[in-house]
């Protein structure tokens, strides 16, 4: 039974607890913190800050140095809210330790001791000071005796009153630590009146003290004696962590010593280390465990040294902080109460409990061990404030909290039973039942109107929680939990459901990658079906957020909820976790994935020594990414090399597990850094941070000038040039050459210093120098090291003097319409004062000025002059010429080309083909009035794809050719006249002799022109009622709603032919006229009928069955009005027949046809294409749906039946890999002839030799598939290369350079985007003439040289040609 007052407690403590304004303890929110106080400050007034926050609201109170402060009594405090301000401050009365105090109703804490202390500086005594006499060279100490003072504080001197303050320097030195100044070695200026100075630089008062006076004796001259060091550090320091130390140190001496530092194990000062002028005081900042260790100060003169010594030793003081502190706590009455506190600092702490305020003693119910604080059995008396005090020798630290112990009857209001608890079969349960109740409460529990005891399955808990263990279905009902304590009793009520439980069927396996590659680790389960399951999946215990996964897709449904990791990467390697919820169990299953990758980069590459041509290179081995290391590339780069360049080493290929090598075959005197790259299994990793930019050492020249040649110049002068040596070769500084000449037959060289680096000629000018005298020149080269070798000895002639004479006997004589020749007399060498090297002639039209003739240098006595008019009168000269210039000309002669030749062709020219010999025959050219008359015909004729003619020439209109069988033949007809050859024919092209009788006929009647001289001849006899161009006429064709159609005719010439197998002939057209067999042949410009492949005949001669194509089978369905799907079920009959492949004719000769397939995103096609492009493509599969993938070719493959046909195939690079079985994203940087690895992008254009890819092998080498055809069937796409070099080539400029600008206005219809991204519309204009001719003269040295390289790979390796 409870008695009245408990009641009333408990009552009051309800009350209080259902108010909105809950009560709580102070809690400080400002603190009062150790501080210095200048006393001279002009509201001379101080506040220590102290505030607290709490309900009701705290009240406080202050002491100092232990004791309460009495404001009443002291009227120098007052209390503002919570703060503390003193008035007029006194140092000696108001210095000390304060605390603030604050309470309310709840309980009391104390805030930390703050030490308070004032700044001040006293005056100096005025009492004079005594004189001090001492001797020239002797040394003197003159003391400051600073006055009292408090705060830190800066001594100077003054000198003879002087405004400035004595100047620091190696005789003289003040030390901060006593403030004395230390003369070295009195001189006679040092004679007069010294004061020191004291500044507070927390007031910032200054003290003067009485003048020193300084006297010099003249009784005797102090002699030299070594240093002694009379300011110095003490033996042992001890620094904190990021402390700043500063060690003073000065020696008296005669001489003046000389102040050096260092470190007494030798190693160098760091950067941040600070040196005073005078090397008397080291400071230290920021000190950290590396700066630990002896320092000693050395002084030296002529007469000695003396050396100082002291160690710092590094003190980690670890601040107080709190690694564990106090949480408020409400306690039950009658419960035990354990807190513990645990704070972190160097030295350890101790701890001190309070409460309320004050000291917390031990007794029975109260123990205190360290930071632990436990109460037994509380009772109400025992609520209040807490305080854990942690301290050492650096400071204290608090910590508080509030303990409310409360009494209360169970209530279920808060926390009831759960109304609903699933659990699946099998399974294990919890029901909890947790009422609020002080002191603790009793349970049971009742299932139904059944008490329930504890047994093997049914367990009540400690807490009032009921467990049931091996849940079956017939636990399932209602359950309520019943609670009693002293003060009342209370119960709850809730229902238990069953459900089958969840299982993983298909789990997770443990699985191997290699980067690059994708996965599916699978996950599927069998569960409940009233139950919805929810798949997460974990990687390395995170949740997977599939929205910001990149890599990472859920797959599946319903039951399954399989991971796909797309790309795999090398952080992708961990443990994955498949956790499976439903609403009443969760489960879950892990795999590892092991992910191997290229190797990471090596590390902490050091240049251990450098020569002239070695360097020792060492490293630490970086990650192997699950595949060990196997090889090491060392790479090096220079300011005269283009990017990274790898180098030769010592051993020249460097096991994976050595960390060290020699690189070999440097440069001297050249800056060199270094790096290396890793090579494992699966490719080559990411290179080393650069080394330290190092020089090799100086050496002497090792190459001499090359190309040493001269001659020329003026008059009594020899030129000697030569090709400079470039600066990677100069191997030093001071580099220049040295020029040897001497006449021939003479022993005595002749040498010159020229001291450029940059000198290619040099010029020695003598007027005893005969013209034309040879010399034996060489060219050598020195340093500042010494001198290198000479160049091979070369002759090199003095300069000349130009011929006197002129050319005798000059006569000329015309030889066609274009050409004349000229022909003159040598110049006799007795004749002419001067060598003569050669001839010009100069010629020009007669009307024209000389000035403006043409030059044409030879060195016969003869010229041919050709690109002349017909029918034109010109003048000619010819003045004889050498190195030093030309000679006076000869008299002018006159002479006039011939007549034009004809410029009509040879027309309807007939061929005849029998066995071996083919007989042409044509019409006779009939010249006109201003053109040369026909004197016969040349008949040019050579084989087809060959470059070699051979030439007849006859006076009539036909010919016998005996020509062998087995190739095509090109051949041509020209009129031949005096005036020249007249206009060709154009190309006859006679097929290959496969046919024993065989003609044709070329008709040229009709010239079709563009601009005035080119004609365009057409096949076509009837060109009225046959000849489609000359009918259709669309240039002129309206367009618009209204406009009429074009109406085009049908005509025999408008049908292209098309090429069929010998069992497939050319069908005929119904109620159309097939062109004869003689109208077969045609010139090379016009569509070929004639296979050489095959031989076709009129289908209407053999009157074989006709086969439709595909456009044919397009017609018949539109005829028949099928639908989708009855074309479809139609088209899909006739493939399995193998009918429209046999109507397409691939099945004759496949290695004369090539397969192209091009693949977009969403669409594929493949087309036949015959080896030379003779004839007409043949489209063999498109679909609109298959995407860009794999699968898609494979299936495209089958249907096209490749395996029995094997054509070589061609396509774009994506195709191409697709081909080769090579995973997805190596397109863009192919690699199918050697093993190149597309990521190792620090090596592409810097490693020469790459491995050649010998087989592709799935799971190897990024080869993800089977390959679908043979590698040796796959050919490689010129322009897709050419197009790849060309881009990479534009983004890798600099878009500032002039070669950008240049690329932009060559493109004014492209965006600056496109054209950043080497995106041109049209690339066969940027592979065009025109800015291969001006585009090199834009770029810088390191452009050009990338850009001589790709034209060179275009023109040499890939030809100038699109496809």
């Amino acid at each position: 039974m409870l008695l009245p007052w408990e009641l009333l407690i408990l009552l009051s403590l309800k009350d209080c607890l259902a108010e909105k304004n809950i009560l709580h303890g102070p809690v400080f929110t400002q603190e009062p913190s150790d501080n210095i106080f200048p006393l001279n400050s002009d509201d001379n007034k101080v506040f220590i800050n102290c505030k607290a926050k709490g309900n009701p609201a705290p009240s406080y109170r202050w002491t100092f140095n232990g004791r309460d402060i009495d404001m009443g009594m002291d009227l120098s405090y007052n209390l503002m809210e919570g703060n503390l301000l003193i008035n007029n401050p006194e140092a000696t009365r108001h210095g000390g330790i304060y605390q603030c105090i604050a309470t309310n109703s709840i309980g009391t804490i104390v805030s930390r001791e703050a030490k308070v202390q004032f700044a001040y500086l006293q005056n100096f005594s005025s009492k004079p000071r005594s004189v001090v006499s001492v001797r020239e060279g002797q040394a003197v100490v003159l003391l400051c005796g600073p006055p009292p003072h408090a705060g830190e504080i800066k001594y100077s001197w003054i000198f003879n009153g002087r405004p400035n303050f004595l100047q620091q320097d190696t005789r003289r030195f003040v030390s901060q630590k006593t403030g004395n100044l230390y003369i070295a070695k009195v001189e006679a200026s040092d004679v007069g009146n010294y004061t020191c100075v004291v500044r507070n630089v927390m007031t910032n008062g200054t003290g003067f003290s009485s003048p020193t006076p300084v006297v010099l004796r003249r009784d005797a001259v102090m002699g030299e004696y070594e240093p002694k060091i009379e300011v110095q550090f003490a033996d042992t320091i001890h620094v904190a962590k990021g402390s700043s130390v500063k060690l003073e140190c000065f020696a008296l001496g005669n001489p003046v010593p000389v102040i050096t530092w260092r470190r007494a194990d030798g190693n160098p000062f760091p950067g941040k280390i600070k040196i005073n002028n005078s090397n008397g005081v080291l400071e230290i900042p920021y000190f950290r465990p590396e700066d630990a260790g002896f320092y000693e100060c050395i002084a030296e003169n002529s007469r000695g040294r003396n050396v100082a010594r002291g160690r710092l030793i590094f003190h980690d003081v670890g601040h107080l902080h709190w690694a564990q502190t106090l949480k408020d706590a409400y306690m039950s009455i009658d419960a035990d109460l354990l807190w513990e506190c645990r704070a972190s600092g160097k030295p350890k702490p101790s701890y001190r409990w309070l409460k309320n305020g004050q000291l917390l003693d031990p007794e029975d119910r109260i123990q205190v061990e360290g930071g632990r604080l436990s109460i037994s059995k509380l009772t109400l008396m025992d609520s209040g404030m807490y305080q854990c005090l942690a301290e050492n020798d650096y400071g204290v630290i608090y910590a508080s909290a509030e303990l409310k112990v409360v009494a209360s009857p169970p209530d279920f209001s808060k926390n009831p039973v759960k109304k609903s608890t699933m659990v699946q079969r099998g399974g294990e349960v919890v029901i909890e039942c947790r009422p609020h109740a002080s002191p603790k409460a009793s349970f049971s529990w009742r299932r139904g109107g059944e008490v329930l005891r504890n047994t093997k399955r049914q367990t009540i808990l400690e807490d009032g929680s009921l467990r049931i263990t091996n849940v079956s279905k017939s636990d399932g009902g209602r359950y309520t939990c019943v609670a009693r304590n002293p003060f009342g009793a209370s119960s709850s009520t809730g229902s238990l459901v069953v459900k089958e439980p969840t299982k993983i069927t298909v789990p997770p396996l443990n699985v191997d990658a290699t980067v690059g590659e994708s996965i599916v680790l699978p996950c599927e389960v069998s569960k409940d079906p009233s139950l919805d399951t929810t798949f997460k999946w974990f990687f390395n215990g995170k949740l997977i957020d599939f929205n910001r996964q990149d890599h990472f897709e859920m797959i599946g449904g319903g039951s399954a909820g399989d991971l796909m990791v797309r790309n795999i990467q090398l952080k992708h390697a961990g443990k994955y976790v498949c956790m499976v919820h439903t609403m009443v169990d969760s489960v879950s299953a892990a795999a590892d994935l092991i992910v191997r990758g290229p190797p990471g980069a090596p590390e902490g590459l050091v240049v251990e020594e450098i020569t002239d041509t070695t360097a020792q290179l060492s490293w630490g081995a970086g990650s192997d990414n699950r595949s060990p290391v196997t090889t090491y590339i060392v790479q090096a780069r220079t300011s005269f090399s283009i990017g990274w360049q790898a180098v030769r080493t010592v051993p020249d290929s460097i096991p994976g597990q050595m960390l060290h090598a020699t690189v070999v075959e440097l440069s001297p005197w050249v800056d060199y850094e270094f790096r290396v790259v890793a090579i494992n299994s699966v490719g080559m990793g990411e290179p080393s941070l650069p080394s330290k930019q190092l020089r090799t050492k100086a050496a002497v020249p090792e190459v001499a000038p090359a190309n040493v040649s001269g001659g020329g110049g003026s008059r009594c002068e020899l030129v000697i040039m030569w090709e400079p040596v470039p600066e990677e070769l100069q191997n030093g500084e001071g580099f220049g050459y040295v020029v040897a000449f001497r006449p021939i037959g003479t022993t005595t060289w002749i040498q010159t210093v020229v001291a450029s680096a940059d000198a290619s000629t040099y010029v020695f000018k003598n007027e005893s120098i005969p013209p034309l005298s040879p010399f034996e020149v060489k060219v050598g080269v020195f340093n500042n090291i010494g001198e290198g070798p000479f160049s091979h000895v070369t002759t090199v002639y003095s300069a000349e003097e130009e011929p006197s004479v002129a050319p005798s006997w000059i006569w000329a004589r015309t030889l066609s319409a274009s050409e004349i020749g000229v022909y003159w007399e040598p110049i006799s060498w007795k004749a002419s004062n001067a060598r003569v090297l050669g001839y010009e002639v100069h010629y020009w039209e007669e009307g024209e000025p000389e000035s403006d003739a043409e030059r044409l240098r030879v060195t016969d006595t003869m010229a041919n002059i050709t690109g002349l008019k017909g029918s034109t009168s010109y003048f000619v000269t010819v003045k004889a010429h050498n190195s030093a210039g030309t000679g006076p000309p000869s008299v002018p002669v006159n002479v006039t080309t011939k007549k034009p030749p004809p410029s009509q062709p040879p027309g309807n020219i007939e061929w005849n083909l029998t066995n071996s010999k083919i007989f042409l025959n044509w019409e006779h050219v009939k010249a006109m009035d201003n053109e040369s008359e026909v004197i016969g015909y040349k008949v040019v004729y050579r084989e087809n794809w060959h470059r070699r003619t051979s030439v007849v020439e006859t006076n009539r209109t036909s010919v016998e050719l005996d020509l062998p069988s087995g190739e095509d033949y090109l051949i041509e007809i020209k009129a031949l006249s005096d005036g020249g050859d007249g206009s060709s024919s154009g190309p006859i092209r006679i097929p290959k002799m496969s046919s024993l009788n065989s003609k044709g006929h070329i008709i040229s009647d009709v010239r079709w022109y563009r601009g005035e001289k080119r004609a365009m001849k057409f096949a076509i006899s009837d060109h009225s009622s046959n000849c489609y161009f000359c009918m259709v006429n669309p240039s002129k064709h309206r367009t618009g709603k209204n406009a009429p159609a074009i109406m085009y005719p049908d005509l025999p010439s408008s049908i292209a032919p098309v090429p069929r197998c010998p069992e497939l002939p050319i069908r005929t057209p119904l109620e159309r006229e097939q062109p004869s067999s003689e109208e077969s042949s045609k010139s090379e410009g016009e569509e070929d009928v004639v296979d050489p492949d095959y031989n076709f005949r009129g289908a209407a001669e053999e009157r074989n069955p006709y086969y439709p194509n595909q456009k044919d089978l397009n017609d018949f369905i539109r005829d028949l009005g099928l639908t989708k799907s009855s074309a479809k079920v139609l088209t899909s009959r006739l493939k399995q027949w193998n009918f429209l492949f046999e109507v397409i004719g691939i099945a004759c000769k496949p290695n004369k046809w090539r397969l192209f397939i091009d693949s977009l995103s969403r669409s594929l096609k493949a087309v036949l294409l015959h080896n030379r492009n003779k004839y007409p493509s043949l489209p063999l599969a498109h679909s609109v749906h298959l995407k860009k993938e794999y699968n898609s070719v494979k299936t495209s493959l089958n249907a096209l039946k490749y395996d029995e046909y094997g054509w070589e195939v061609i396509g774009d690079f994506k195709v191409v890999a697709f081909l080769m079985g090579v995973q997805g994203g190596f397109s863009k940087f192919p690699r199918y002839l050697h093993l190149w690895d597309s990521r190792d992008t620090a090596a592409h254009y810097h490693r020469q030799y790459w491995p050649q890819w010998t087989e592709f092998s799935v799971r190897r080498s990024n080869v993800k598939w089977e390959p679908l055809v043979d590698p040796r069937k796959v050919l490689m796409p010129p322009l897709h290369i050419k197009l790849g070099l060309m881009r990479q080539f534009v983004t890798a400029l600099d878009k500032e350079s002039a070669a950008f600008k240049y690329l932009q206005d060559f493109s004014p219809k492209l965006s600056e985007a496109e054209v950043k991204a080497g995106v041109f519309i049209r690339p066969q204009k940027i592979l065009g003439w025109k800015i291969l001719e001006e585009f090199p003269k834009k770029p810088t040295r390191k452009e050009k040289a990338t850009w001589d390289s790709f034209v060179a790979v275009v023109r040499g390796f890939l030809g100038n040609h699109k496809a």
